[in-house]
């Protein structure tokens, strides 16, 4: 996506960036049954995902944590997360 103006406007990418696509095969090894599991028990988890081998683990994560790729690794972050922090001192 990308490519020209319009394209990138079609697409609702108004600043004309581009978009990077993950596909995986959806197998046992994926961890998505897991995913499901944490995030029905209201856990938050990260899910590294090895784009060279297709292999997925499953961790405990924090609720500030967030998504990230570095080129051979894909972290993507499920289940609650913080929306409002709200300090007081009075």
């Amino acid at each position: 996506y990308g490519v020209t103006a319009d394209e990138a406007h079609r697409f609702g990418l108004p600043c004309g960036g581009t978009l990077e696509l993950v596909v995986e095969p959806l197998t046992e090894a994926s961890t998505l049954a897991e995913v499901l599991d944490a995030t029905s028990a209201g856990k938050t988890v990260r899910r590294t995902l090895d784009i060279v081998t297709g292999e997925a683990t499953l961790h405990e994560a924090s609720v500030l944590a967030g998504t990230s790729f570095d080129g051979r690794y894909l972290e993507s972050v499920f289940g609650p997360r913080l929306r409002l922090v709200l300090i007081g001192a009075g």
